[in-house]
This record gives C-alpha cells, sequence and structure tokens, in this order.
C-alpha cells in the first residue's frame, strides 16, 4: 500500500479494515485487475475491495466481498464511480445485512 493510501486508511479511523493482498481469493485479485501488480504483502482496504467486486468481479468475488463487515459495505456505497445496478446490489445487500442482525 502506498504511504498516500495508508493515510486515507488512517482518515477513515479505526473502523477501516484492510486486508493482506496474498490472502485474497484469485476471484478478488482479478476483480481489482487496475490496482496494477500489488506487493504480497500490500494491503487493500476492505471498502475498496467491495466496489471492484461488486462492479468488476465474478461471483465468487461478490459472496466473498458481501461477507465482509458491514462498515466496509457501507463506506463502499458512498464510493463515488459505481455502476447503478452494483450499487443497487449493494444496497439489496445493505438491506438484507441490516434485517439479520
Amino acid at each position: 500500500m502506498s504511504r498516500a493510501a495508508a493515510g486515507e486508511l488512517s482518515a477513515l479511523g479505526a473502523a477501516a479494515v484492510a486486508k493482506r493482498w496474498a490472502d485474497l481469493p484469485l476471484e478478488v485479485q482479478q476483480a481489482l485487475y487496475n490496482l496494477g501488480t500489488p506487493e504480497e504483502g500490500d494491503l487493500v482496504a476492505t471498502d475498496q475491495i467491495v466496489f471492484y467486486c461488486f462492479n468488476y468481479g465474478a461471483v465468487r468475488s461478490l459472496s466473498y466481498a458481501s461477507a465482509l463487515p458491514l462498515g466496509s459495505l457501507q463506506r463502499a456505497a458512498l464510493l463515488s464511480g459505481w455502476r447503478p445496478k452494483s450499487l443497487s446490489l449493494l444496497r439489496a445487500v445493505l438491506h438484507w445485512r441490516k434485517e439479520k442482525r
């Protein structure tokens, strides 16, 4: 993770979560194709994972992203650049997750 990205992550506060690149399933890594070639130990913010999996990922990456912490899903919903159908799917997941609490 670059210093700028790390600063953005810390600006999100203690609720921000990140996953190590090497620990992400292949389908999720493929959805994050435009991040370049991260190093094995690099961190990716979970709200970014949600955004890219919902917008560009296959079904398995959507499933992975849907199971991330609720706060990550909520922060991702606030990002700009969503495809309308992808954002609608995220909102449906958020609705379902809030109902199950």
